[in-house]
């Protein structure tokens, strides 16, 4: 596939000192376990590792694609340069194994935690929708029973995951809400729900899917009221479709962050307005190329990015789909992209700075990533 190479890239993984009077209860983002990157968007369901899914499916008497776990796994992987409708339909493959289960949603919660600290994140930020992973009180996706789990409690076993997972890895992880393009009727209660769980431990709202679907009023009127109510924002835009989606985002979501925005560049008025509000742009290089979004890294948008120092950091989107960490995301910006040392350093710090964290905590963070990388603070 041409893409997934390792290297000595600096990505800056040096050990956290532990805080003093820390008993590192593994809640936290200091301890000695620790390695500072900083993920901004990953998909809790498109991180769901093969095996799990293969498990459950087993265990469920699901029929799954494949004679046997090897022939599933080159199934729903994703390895060779494709389209993004095609991408989103393997969620249709996985999705019936976890959507209505409680535990199994739990699983993948408490998985992700170790997924993340394993390649030494210090902080990430899982996005998903509540209703998609539900079976009562939604119009059922996947084809799944209905059954008696609301949206809500979605959240709520997304949380328990995290909480324990968070306890046992040694690692901070929050949650972003996602509204879907197709379904505007679900948006009220996901910002309904990100105000119940404001900062504890959701930080945001998200509004992810097909993106050629035209944002319906009510997700712009959800939006809106979520900056009103001090919810952050952020959108998928300019990923697959024109930089319109990009403009629409800024000007009437009035979002923090974008989602991927590689688009933006086919409007050079636009693309001096996000550079001067310093809007985030959450990048995933694999993602770009394995949607076909981006044919190649020759001419990859990140590499204007990086030139004009845009504020962009970089992100797995869907490990469990494209196999990849964010290890790979640095070695592809160091040897593909030409990024040198203190770009690379310097997309950690915009991570932590553009995070969704309470100001206490992101100062935090801030502190430490100075720490490890020897900067006063």
């Amino acid at each position: 596939m041409g893409v997934r190479m390792k290297s000595n890239a600096p990505t800056g993984r040096r050990k956290l000192a532990k805080k003093e009077g820390d008993e590192g209860d593994g809640g936290g983002i200091t301890s000695e376990e620790n390695t500072m990157l900083v993920e901004l968007h990953v998909h809790l369901d498109g991180s769901a590792k093969s095996s799990t899914v293969w498990d459950l499916g087993q265990k469920k008497g699901i029929n799954l694609p494949g004679k046997n776990f090897e022939e599933f796994k080159d199934y729903v992987t994703s390895l060779e340069a494709s389209n993004l409708p095609k991408i989103l339909s393997t969620f249709g493959v996985f999705m019936p194994t976890l959507a209505g289960d409680g535990e199994a949603i739990k699983r993948i919660a408490y998985e992700l935690c170790e997924y993340e600290a394993k390649q030494g994140v210090a902080y990430f930020e899982a996005r998903y929708s509540p209703h998609l992973l539900a079976n009562c009180d939604v119009s059922l996706e996947w084809g799944q029973k209905a059954g008696q789990l609301r949206p809500r409690d979605v959240v709520e076993y997304v949380n328990k995951g995290l909480q324990e997972g968070c306890r046992d890895f040694g690692i901070k992880g929050n949650t972003i809400l996602c509204c879907i393009r197709h379904k505007p009727e679900w948006s009220a209660e996901v910002l309904t729900l990100c105000r119940e769980f404001q900062d504890n431990p959701n930080v945001g709202i998200d509004i992810a899917a097909y993106e050629c679907v035209p944002s319906d009023p009510l997700h712009i009127q959800i939006y809106q009221e979520a900056a009103r109510c001090g919810v952050h924002r952020t959108a998928h835009a300019g990923e697959s479709t024109s930089s319109e989606s990009v403009l629409e985002a800024i000007d009437k979501m009035s979002v923090d962050r974008i989602g991927h925005g590689y688009k933006v560049l086919e409007d050079d008025q636009l693309y001096e307005r996000v550079k001067s509000l310093n809007t985030h742009f959450e990048v995933s290089l694999t993602s770009s190329y394995y949607t076909g979004v981006c044919q190649d890294y020759v001419n990859h948008p990140v590499k204007r990015f990086a030139m004009d120092d845009v504020n962009f950091s970089l992100s797995t989107d869907d490990p469990g789909i494209f196999l990849n960490t964010l290890d790979d995301e640095f070695s592809i910006a160091y040897n593909k992209l030409g990024l040198n040392e203190m770009q690379m350093t310097k997309l950690t710090f915009n991570a932590a700075k553009s995070s969704f964290l309470p100001p206490g905590e992101k100062q935090d963070l801030l502190d430490n990533l100075r720490r490890v990388y020897k900067i006063p603070i």
